[in-house]
């Protein structure tokens, strides 16, 4: 039961009463100790950071190999898919059964490629006769390693940038010591000293760096770029972003509205300033200049935001009105014009007191009366004219 291995020899055994000694017969003694190998597989071992180089390998604690026995390796950079061993300088896949002695291990350690999928040491374990074992207590494996993520640096920015423009950065995930932390594979969140930026685009961080495309939507003298991955911070140079050079003023929203004649209208008017490309320009003077109708814009005169855009609030006057939206001291840009109406409180033709006439309906979905009547009034000239044709 206690699987020991015993010599039986034999005995002579006490009885109570008289009776036939016992007899005893053995064979040849059988050893219960098996020869052969057996194997023992570490788990993989992977830096978290990174790997500079491989150092050594070695025995440790209360390994012991007893005369008769042997204890041998091979290594893994693959997770345990192919096997090595060391071969001149190089590392070949093992043949059956072969290993390698732990001193030609640490001979060819530094050969060992530095973008392994980490390392797995299988150790080979084997005995003559069975009568002695080998022993194997720990594995020393030294590696140079990237050390825990300390900041993030940033690669020179051109100055000045132009806002509302994508513009390429470089990050760097560096160690306390300065050294790339190749093994962070996240990626980076970047804001601006004004607040976010306008959009950020990263790809993943490889090898220790990364690059984003930004765009900042507001100009200004003095802007600052602020990164954040793997826990850490870091701040880019101070550089400048300028207002794009402006080539249109496009109408948004807010054209063809009516409310009551000395009222605002519902919606306010919105204009946008871009460059050649599309880019909005901030930072553009607009000047909103009622030119029909009476009434009044307020404000008269906007800035362009970081989007590029500007409004107003229209009170209109009665009857059409007109504003337009030129960019200060620019006859270049064509001017951006509205169109509203002002209604009165004057009824509706019948004593309709719904508004049915649109006179006093505000918004911008209510027809007048004198564009339906039109509309009738041209459709039955058409039909007119289709009889005469036909006759």
């Amino acid at each position: 039961t206690t699987e020991d291995e015993k010599t039986l020899w034999p005995a002579q055994v006490f009885r109570p009463v008289d009776s036939p000694e016992p007899l005893a017969s053995f064979g040849g003694v059988e050893s219960r100790h098996a020869a052969g190998t057996g194997t023992v597989t570490t788990p993989t071992w992977r830096p978290r950071w990174g790997l500079l180089g491989w150092m050594g390998f070695a025995e440790s604690g209360d390994t012991a190999v007893p005369d008769g026995t042997a204890l041998r390796y091979q290594l893994s950079m693959d997770g345990g898919a192919t096997w090595l061993v060391p071969d001149v300088g190089r590392w070949r896949p093992a043949a059956a059964d072969e290993a390698a002695e732990p001193w030609d291990i640490d001979a060819a350690f530094a050969d060992l490629p530095l973008d392994a999928d980490g390392l797995t040491v299988r150790a080979v374990l084997g005995s003559d006769d069975g009568a002695e074992a080998p022993v194997l207590d720990e594995l020393v494996i030294r590696a140079d390693v990237v050390g825990d993520p300390d900041q993030i640096s940033f690669g020179p920015i051109s100055s000045p940038q132009q806002a509302g423009r994508a513009f390429p950065i470089s990050l760097t995930l560096v160690d306390a010591g300065g050294l790339p932390v190749t093994g962070y594979t996240g990626t980076a969140t970047v804001e601006t000293s004004l607040g976010p930026v306008a959009s950020f685009a990263s790809g993943p961080f490889s090898g220790g760096r990364a690059t984003a495309m930004v765009t900042i939507g507001e100009a200004s003298a003095a802007v600052e770029l602020h990164a954040s991955a793997a826990g850490v911070e870091g701040w880019s140079d101070t550089f400048q972003v300028i207002p794009g050079e402006l080539a249109a003023l496009e109408l948004v929203s807010g054209d063809g509205q009516f409310a009551p004649a000395g009222e605002a209208l519902p919606e306010p008017l919105r204009v946008r300033a871009g460059d050649d490309e599309g880019n909005p320009v901030s930072s553009v003077g607009v000047g909103f200049e009622v030119t029909r109708g009476g009434g009044s814009a307020s404000p008269a005169n906007v800035f362009t935001d970081a989007a590029g855009g500007a409004s107003t609030s229209w009170i209109v006057g009665e009857g059409p009105n007109v504003l337009e939206v030129r960019v200060e001291g620019r006859d270049d840009i064509a001017a951006v014009r509205f169109a509203a109406r002002g209604d009165t409180d004057a009824p509706p033709p019948g004593g309709d007191e719904g508004g049915g006439c649109g006179c006093r309906a505000t918004g911008a979905g209510a027809a007048p009366a004198g564009i339906l009547v039109g509309l009738l009034a041209l459709g039955l000239a058409t039909l007119l004219r289709r009889g005469n044709a036909g006759a």
